[in-house]
This record gives structure tokens, sequence and C-alpha cells, in this order.
């Protein structure tokens, strides 16, 4: 092998080693050529900069994985036996190259907007082949590219959950007879979904029991509250910029000695600052945002901030959890006014929806800024998504009146419909999202009812 080709694979395991182990914003030209025990000269020779050798080195990874699974694909009779064969070939990909995915999927949240726009690119040749459903229907327009996209969403996100060691102790193979029956419902109905899970692998594979999601109301609401901060009536205008008075719709206190009670002035101040992180990292992203920028926003000195929280991440964590806790009341109240459980369940998503539509920066701020800040604040919005199907389930009659799906199946729903919504947000038509909801009834209730049953109810609007 000759030189030049041997140093660049020791610099691109060394790109996958350290993101695996420090992500990117503890990596450096420096660091990557001496885990290679190259000298930072011979990096240059490779690469152009750090982001450049991730990006690289993603590509490469990228490219081989998805060369792998549309081969599977391509080389099956029809759409539903390649689409898998595609999922058997990337479940081996997964369990044998845990790093390599690690670096991919969990850490590549990290790595800038040039990798975020890369691994999009990626992603939608994966969603390709799941709306390639769309062929097996008599009118192929009666399903939207959005429910591949709300599936692969879910599928997505259980790869991050698994990849984050916080999945099941199964092998990746054993997922595929219940991510196949969440991407063939939609095309091929539940009766050839169901059918899914009873399909053989193409080699023998051990199993462990999935054991189901079971989290208390109490445990629910704890995540939500563990770091709130007192409440504040949530306004930040789309159109307004970050330092927008009318946008926080908050008013500052008046200059001077104002005689207020001390009570009053904490709570006014820190409700400032949480609009203020919201408004601002709404707009340019959690590791784009700064401190500085957040103080101008709320109208606070840096020292002000200081004295309430200790960093931007503390600040974002109680801003967070105060969203959470008002979008839980919302829901709480809409759903209250509903006997029946499938009700209750529209009521929710409708309450939700309705929530974000009437501010879609709380959308951008607790659903897509959270995906691409560090791991501390990716992992922190994973805990709390995979305690909305608890949620969502509460007061759910027992069988045989619903369907118990496995815990894989319950938690990568939640990912499905977040999909959904930060499509549309991104799309700027965040005014838009209760359009979504007989969508996402559908897509909650099928593994639950059926796809017929599901079908009815997101068709009868409350």
């Amino acid at each position: 092998m000759p030189e030049s080709v041997a140093e660049r694979e020791l610099l691109e395991e060394a790109v996958v080693g350290l993101m695996t182990e420090r992500g990117y914003e503890e990596m450096t030209a420096a660091t990557v050529a001496l885990r290679a025990g190259v000298g930072e000269a011979e990096f240059h020779r490779h690469f152009k900069g750090l982001e450049d050798a991730v990006l690289q080195v993603y590509r490469r990874h990228t490219e081989e994985f998805t060369g792998l699974v549309e081969s599977a694909y391509a080389a099956a009779g029809s759409w539903r036996d390649g689409l898998r064969a595609a999922a058997y070939a990337a479940a081996r990909y997964v369990r044998t190259n845990p790093d390599i995915v690690r670096f991919g999927t969990v850490r590549m949240f990290g790595a800038g907007l040039m990798a975020q726009a890369l691994r999009e690119s990626h992603l939608q040749r994966m969603v390709d082949l799941i709306d390639a459903g769309r062929g097996e229907l008599e009118d192929p327009d009666v399903i939207g590219r959005g429910v591949a996209e709300g599936v692969f969403g879910s599928i997505y996100e259980l790869t991050v959950k698994d990849a984050r060691g916080r999945g099941e102790k199964r092998t990746a193979e054993s997922y595929v007879p219940e991510l196949m029956y969440l991407a063939v419902r939609p095309y091929l109905g539940h009766e050839a979904a169901h059918e899914e899970l009873t399909i053989p692998p193409p080699e023998e594979i051990a199993e462990a029991t999935s054991r189901p999601l079971r989290l208390s109301r109490t445990e629910m609401r704890h995540a939500v509250r563990q770091n709130a901060s007192p409440r504040y009536g949530p306004g930040v205008s789309k159109a307004g910029g970050a330092g927008d008075e009318a946008a926080l719709r908050l008013a500052r206190l008046p200059p001077g000695r104002h005689g207020l009670p001390r009570e009053f002035v904490t709570q006014n101040q820190r409700d400032r600052l949480a609009a203020g992180t919201i408004a601002v990292v709404a707009e340019r992203g959690f590791n784009a945002a700064t401190i500085t920028q957040i103080c101008a926003a709320a109208g606070v000195s840096r020292r002000t901030f200081y004295a309430y929280f200790a960093s931007k991440e503390e600040c974002f964590f109680a801003a967070y959890a105060t969203i959470a806790e008002h979008l839980l009341v919302a829901t709480d109240e809409a759903a209250a006014e509903q006997l029946d459980w499938t009700r209750q369940v529209v009521a929710k998503l409708r309450a939700s929806l309705e929530f974000l539509a009437a501010n879609p920066d709380l959308a951008r701020f607790s659903l897509i800024a959270p995906q691409r800040a560090g791991e501390s604040v990716a992992l922190r919005y994973r805990r709390t998504m995979n305690r909305v199907v608890e949620y969502f389930c509460e007061g759910m009659p027992p069988p045989p009146a619903t369907r118990a799906p496995s815990e894989a199946v319950a938690v990568s729903l939640v990912g499905g419909m977040v999909a959904l919504v930060v499509r549309k947000v991104e799309a700027d038509e965040g005014d838009d999202l209760p359009a979504l909801l007989p969508d996402l009834v559908e897509l909650f209730l099928t593994p639950f009812l059926g796809r017929t049953e599901a079908v009815q109810v997101a068709q009868d609007p409350l």
C-alpha cells in the first residue's frame, strides 16, 4: 500500500475515533494528526481543515453504506422484498460498524451546517426507497412523500437511540420486522404490515424479549420540570428580530429605583432571559447563539444573566422545560373534554399543533435546535421525546380493544411525527401545522388500532 494511502487511512480512522469519543467541538487538526501518528503538515496535505476532514470521511462512509443498501434493494424482485433486503443490509452494517454509525448519526449533529446538508442529502436517498411504495398503489398521488419521510424519521430515531446505547439490548437485525411493519403499513395496509412481523430473517438471529415502554405520569412530569424556570407567556414573533421587544412581549423594567418587590424583579428578568433565549436560538441555532445576543434580546446585562444561569446550556434547558410545561397544560386541558381515548389522542395532537402554529419559533427552538446542538442538549431532548408515547397512551383501553406494539415501534412513532412537523416548519409553513393533524393521528394510532380504524378516527375531526 502506498505510504500516502496508508497515511490517509490512519487519518480517517483518527477522525472517526475522536468524533466518537469526544465530538466535533473537542477536536482539532492537531489532535487528529496526533491520534493518527503523523505530523500536522501531513494532515493538511490530505484535508483543507477539520471540517473538510469530517465531511470527506462522512461522505466516504455514507456512500459505502448507501451503495450497499441500494444494491440489496435493486437485487430483489419487488418493492416490499427489496425494502426488506435493504433493511437487513443496513442492519448488518450497523451491527458490524458501531463506531462509524455513531460518528454518522449522533456526532454529526454538532459538525456544522455543511455536515447537516450532506447528512440530509444522504437520508433523502433512504427516504426514496420507502417512497417507492407509492408505486404499489392504484393512485400513487393519494399518499405524499411526507409519509415516507415520517416513516424514515421513526426508523432513524430508533437508530440514533441505539447508537447512543439507550436502546434495547438487541441485535440490529432483530429490529427489522418491526421497522418493516412501519414502512409497509401506509402503502399495503395493516395485514401486509402485520405479516412482516412473522417473516423469518435470512439467517438465524437471536432476539431478546421486547420490553414494553412503561413510564408513569409522575416520571414524565418530572422529566419536563427538572430544569423548570418560572412560567412566562411564550410569545416570540416570527417576523421580529431577536432583539425586538414586541417579539419578546416582555416589558423591560424602568431604570433606577423602581420600588418593585424583589420577587417580581427576579421573575421578570428570568422570564425575559428565557424568551430571549428562545428568540435567538430559533433564529440562529443553539451553537451560533451567544450569551451576549441573549442578553441583548432580553434587555439585561451579562452580569444579570450569570446571576440566574451558569451557562447558555442551563438557560436553554430552563426555557425548554418551561415550554414543555406550557404545552402539557394545553394538551391536558384539551383532552379533559374528551371521554374516549382515541378522541383524547386527537385532542392532544390538535392542541400541540395549534400551540406550535401560534408561534413557529417555539417549534424551531424545541424540535429543530436541540437536534443540531451539542450532545448533552440532544440527549436531553431525546429523553423528553422518549416519554411522549407514554403520555399519549394514558387512558388507553387494554387488549383486545387495542394492540400493544413493541417498545421499538412505540418509541419510533414520535420520531416520525416530529419529522413531519419539522419538515413543515423548515419549509416556512409553521402557521399551517394544524393541517398535519390527520396524518399524525393515523401515524400514531395505526399500531394500536390497525390502519382501517386509525384512518376513520383521523378523518373524523373533533
